[in-house]
């Protein structure tokens, strides 16, 4: 018998209340300022952006340091990304709503500092959706990652180079650009998103990226870092469409790498109004050797998937939405054994939000290590659920 949870106006169902128990929450005083995108930082704690600032905070969401963006009033913020060294963030905010400025800080002792000046992204028009940091590179991805249904630009991920120095920060023109000019391909592509994972071979840094293309399925590409910098060195596709039965207007949203054994990955490729699929990809000598679908994920009733969604672990967590303006968030656990999984899984818990177009989600551990899902439960506020 499934039990029910009223918090607020949220409704959570699932299994056992104890599956989940949603305990912390915590609500901006904001009146014209909504939540857009949290992150996980060092030592457990987290860089929540709004749409005016950034907000640092512990593990139990209780701030510990304010970044006010600058020149806020012609500016929507929407992007924060951590450094990998622990001290420095990223904000993205859009001028009128549409053009990408870049803004770094540096963090000591909980108080940040702007880095120089705010930088444009170049050549990324309205359509800045993500970035991530590898070495002295970002990664961006030029495409309408969160609203991609009817999208039909041709998305891309560029390689762009920047400077960062105790004083100074600015980019570089873009190196690379992964189109379907790149890949070699006679027909265009939608690339919607990626993943990075690096790793080190043979004294050698390496990364290895798989694209989501929109309608086909994946895209993957092998780098190396050379002085500090990405350099694409080899590339190729995995047509997953012909090996799913695919529904009328459906696409693939995103892939995330999931595991990596010797030269063996686990990837999770979400879609917009079907089951979400884990895929195995083995390489040899640099190129696609195997590849199979290991794990088919259940779709949430007949509901279709936003691309909002986190995977820590291995527990992975989507947003859905129905018609009747209601929000869902599936959470799924899966297979630590990259050898053997179910065929088919679904959520062992799902969590109902009312009147919301989509949700923030986001993994992390509290003080006891404990992994906790973190998500936005109204504009102004975010709820904080310990999974069992």
């Amino acid at each position: 018998m499934n039990s029910i949870l009223l918090v607020s106006t949220l409704i959570v169902f699932g299994r056992a209340i104890s599956d989940v128990r949603c305990n912390q929450q915590i609500s901006f005083p904001l009146q014209n300022e909504g939540f857009a995108e949290g992150v996980r930082g060092q030592d457990l704690n987290y860089y929540l952006q709004t749409t005016k600032r950034i907000l640092k905070t512990n593990s139990e969401l209780q701030t510990i340091g304010v970044i006010d963006e600058e020149d806020s009033l012609n500016f929507v913020c929407q992007r924060v990304i951590n450094h990998p060294d622990g001290q420095h963030v990223f904000s993205v905010c859009l001028e009128y709503g549409v053009i990408p400025y870049l803004t770094a800080y540096k963090c000591e002792n909980n108080i940040c500092k702007q880095i120089g000046s705010t930088q444009q992204i170049w050549n990324c028009g309205d359509q800045f959706s993500k970035l991530e940091v590898i070495g002295n590179t970002f990664v961006v991805l030029n495409a309408q990652r969160d609203y991609p249904y009817y999208s039909n630009t041709n998305g891309r991920v560029m390689f762009m180079n920047y400077v960062l120095t105790e004083d100074n920060f600015y980019l570089k023109l873009p190196s690379y650009y992964l189109d379907f000019y790149y890949f070699g391909l006679p027909n265009t592509i939608d690339i919607i998103d990626f993943s990075i994972h690096q790793y080190e071979e043979d004294g050698l840094l390496k990364a290895k990226m798989f694209l989501a293309d929109r309608d086909n399925g994946l895209l993957w590409v092998d780098c190396q870092l050379k002085q500090n910098l990405l350099i694409p060195t080899s590339k190729g596709r995995i047509e997953l469409r012909p090996l799913v039965y695919m529904k009328q207007n459906q696409i693939f949203l995103t892939s995330r790498i999931i595991s990596k054994y010797d030269n063996r990955f686990d990837i999770l490729v979400a879609s917009n109004n079907n089951d979400h699929y884990i895929v195995t990809a083995i390489f040899e000598n640099e190129q696609l050797a195997t590849f199979f679908i290991k794990t088919s994920l259940n779709q949430y009733q007949d509901w279709p998937a936003k691309n909002r969604l986190d995977l820590y672990k291995n527990y992975f967590a989507i947003t859905y939405w129905s018609p009747n303006n209601i929000s869902a968030i599936s959470i799924y656990k899966l297979s630590e054994n990259s050898e053997t999984s179910q065929f088919s899984v679904g959520p062992f818990y799902t969590i109902l939000l009312t009147q919301q177009s989509y949700s923030v989600v986001f993994f992390g551990e509290n003080s006891n290590k404990q992994i906790v899902l973190n998500y936005r439960s109204q504009s102004n506020e975010i709820t904080q659920c310990l999974l069992n």
